[in-house]
Formats: C-alpha cells, structure tokens, sequence
C-alpha cells in the first residue's frame, strides 16, 4: 500500500487545518461588565496576551471596554495557578462583524456596542478588527503611552464620523483608511513618530476633513487620491507632497502651503476643484508635470491647464522645475485655431522686484505680461531668526492655531519671545 499523501490530498488536509484554526484561542476571560473576551498568549512575552477572533462570540453593550489585563487559567491537574497577563494587543479581525445569514462566513455572533473604550496598556490593534461592527466613538485613554500601530481598514465600514489618531502612532500601513466612511481624522497634535502619511492611505475614503500633526515631513503618492475630501490641514513641518497625492480629489479646497515644503511631485493636485487662490511658499524647490493641473473639456482634444484664479509665489528667485509642463499644456486659441504656451487665465502675483527674471524663467515665462503682478512679501513667511524656533501660533482673540493665518499672527518662540506678524 502506498502510503505517500497525494498532491490533492496534501491540498486537501491544509485546508482542513485552516478551517480548524480559524478563530482559535487560547483561552477566555470576562471583562469588568462580565463581556466575554477570547485571547492567545504572546509567544515571546509570557506575561502578555492578545484579544482575538472567536466565532460565535457575542459582545452587546453600550460601550465596549477593552481590559487592561485578562486572567489566564492553570492547570488544574497539574496544579498550576492561574496567571495574570497584560492585554497588549487586538489582533486582525477581532471584533469583524459580517452577518448575511450564512453561518459559514459569519465572523462574529453579534457585535452591538456603540463606544469603544481602549485601555491604556493596549500596543497595536490589528487589521480590520472592528471592520463592520457599528460603533460611533472610540474613547481613548488619557494618559495612552504605548499604542504605535493601526492595521488597515480597522475602522472600515464603522458608523465613526470622527475619528482622532493619538499621538503615540508612528505605523499606519497602506491603504490603511481607503474607501473608509468617515468625515473627520484627526491626528493628535504632539505626535513624535509619525513622519509621513503612507501610500494610498486615504485612496478613495469618504472622508471630508484631514488634520495633520507636526511630525508628518511626507505624504506618500496617492496618499489621498480619489478621496471625497474637501479640507486639509497640512503638517507646519512638511517636506514633499508625493505622486499624485491629492490627484483627482474634485472637492477638495485650496489648502494653506507650509513655509518649509520643498516638493510638489507629478499631480499632486491634478483634477482639483476651480481655485480662486494658491500660494507657494518660498522654500519650494521642484514642482512636477501637471501639479497643479486640471483637465479641461477637449477643443479640439484633451489639454490639462491651471483652474486657478491667482497663484502667489512668494520665492525671490523662480522656483526651479525639471519637469516642462508644470503650468499645464499649451492653451488653444479659437480664433486662429492653434496652440499657444502664454497662460491667460490665471494671474501670477510674485515678489517686488522679481518681474524681469520671471518673465524671462521658464515655465514662469509663460504667463502673458499684463498677467503679472507685484506684491511685498515681507512678513508673510515665517521669520528667519538665529537660535529661535517658532513654538506655539495664536490668533488675535487668543486662539491657539497650528498653521499662519492670513491677517495678524502671535508668534511665540521657544526661549519666550514673542512677535506679531501680518500674513496678507
């Protein structure tokens, strides 16, 4: 007889196996409502545990909290006592809540909870772990200190309408919050680990507003692309705008530059709304093909052109591009039927004194002579002092704000010293 397993049959019992191990867990325990909670123990950490799925399980409460610690039962023939393991993590699709009436596919008995307590030992919670399930709010400690990761969509299909990323977060994978339903994100201001947004994070979310905290330096390519948002709250220390990072968000509003951004890659902002104004900072040092961009009815064929109203660039020098169509396709003339490079549509308000080398500058040559405007810019960017970094932004009635606002600003350096500069 021959003994060897055939290659169908090998396929066959790893699928048994995975059908088995579905929702394993090492052991049980209540919280301090009595809701049951499912874990496994942390193979590396004998004094840590992970909550995670169990089908069938029930969890129906008004708010669900997440314990801090689980008792994790001995054996009792063996005579070991029971051990008390730090709750350090929710693992991938914990709370996932998918009900079609298929008992099969069935991820979760019944998850009914509308708030979300975390607890403050919590250090990662894993993909899709309350995916499906209806809470609206998810509470998070005050004093939170060891939360770094967030798995993607672990808040999809969520009724979330506001959703505040602590400052403790430094990893958010890609994708994490695509084709999310949530109008806010707000990431906790303070946030020292959280340098860039990753790629395609937002891809195609429902949501409306976005504010970033002060770490973030990147926004990965197609970081929000596609996405329904309307207003963002770009990071004041900002570096690089990657790829198509904004391309094809058609509500989205002309948002406020930080002083500091050095990049605008290739359509960044391809296919925004009309803007009535746009202003680049002075520390701009490359802008990519159709950056600023949008696609415009074809007389007689496709040409991609600036929507935009006025453009204020605020750089002594023209910012240098190493892309050629950076200001968009050449403009087509109805009346002599052919294709001009000089921009008529938009006004290009830039630095007194600058006229004549950005006349002479290409793409900056482009736009036609009576299109081009002078402005002082004196104390519109942020002051350049030796030894002093800005620390805190107010407005005049004493709000604190995280970006310079135009009108009158209250700057507050570190070291104390204050300054009040007008943005116009």
């Amino acid at each position: 007889m021959n003994k060897t397993i055939s290659s169908r049959g090998r396929l066959l019992l790893l699928f048994l196996m995975s059908i088995l191990t579905v929702g394993a867990w090492d052991f049980c325990a209540p919280n301090e409502d009595g809701v049951m909670f499912y874990y496994d123990r942390i193979a590396d950490d004998e004094e840590a545990c992970e909550i995670v799925l169990c089908r069938g399980a029930i969890y129906v409460c008004d708010t669900l909290k997440i314990p801090e610690t689980a008792i994790c039962p001995g054996n009792q023939e063996r005579g070991d006592p029971d051990t008390l393991l730090q709750v350090i993590g929710i693992a991938k699709q914990a709370f996932r809540y998918i009900d079609d009436g298929n008992a099969d596919v069935r991820y979760n008995g019944k998850c009914q909870f509308s708030r979300v307590r975390i607890s403050h030992n919590l250090c990662y919670i894993g993909d899709r772990a309350f995916c499906g399930v209806p809470v609206e709010e998810i509470i998070w400690p005050e004093n939170i200190e060891w939360l770094r990761s967030l798995g993607k969509d672990v808040f999809k299909d969520t009724a979330l309408r506001k959703l505040i990323i602590p400052r403790t977060v430094s990893d958010i994978p890609e994708e994490a919050f695509s084709m999310n339903r949530i109008d806010t994100v707000e990431f906790e201001e303070g946030n020292k680990y959280l340098e860039s947004i990753p790629v395609g994070c937002f891809r195609s979310a429902f949501v409306r507003e976005v504010r970033l905290c002060s770490s973030v330096e990147t926004i990965e390519e197609e970081a929000f692309t596609r996405s329904s948002l309307t207003k963002i709250v770009l990071s004041s220390n900002l570096k690089t705008i990657g790829e198509r990072a904004f391309s094809r968000c058609y509500f989205l509003e002309a948002p406020e530059l930080p002083y500091g951004l050095e990049f605008i890659k290739e359509e960044a902002f391809y296919n925004h709304k009309k803007w009535k104004s746009f202003e680049i900072p002075a520390t701009i040092r490359d802008i990519g093909d159709y950056a600023l961009c949008t696609w415009v009815s074809p007389e007689p064929e496709d040409r991609r052109e600036l929507e935009i109203d006025m453009l204020y660039v605020n750089k002594m020098t023209p910012p240098y591009c190493t892309s050629t169509k950076v200001l968009g396709d050449n403009t087509y003339d109805k009346v002599t039927k052919t294709y001009n490079p000089t921009i008529y549509g938009t006004k290009l308000i830039i630095p007194s004194g600058t006229t004549m080398i950005y006349h002479t500058t290409w793409p900056w040559s482009r736009f036609a002579e009576t299109n081009i405007y002078t402005r002082d810019i004196s104390g519109i960017e942020r002051p350049e002092l030796a030894g002093s970094e800005v620390e805190s932004i107010f407005l005049p009635d004493g709000r604190q704000t995280n970006v310079w606002q135009k009108g009158l600003n209250i700057i507050r350096y570190k070291g104390g010293m204050t300054k009040k500069i007008l943005k116009r």
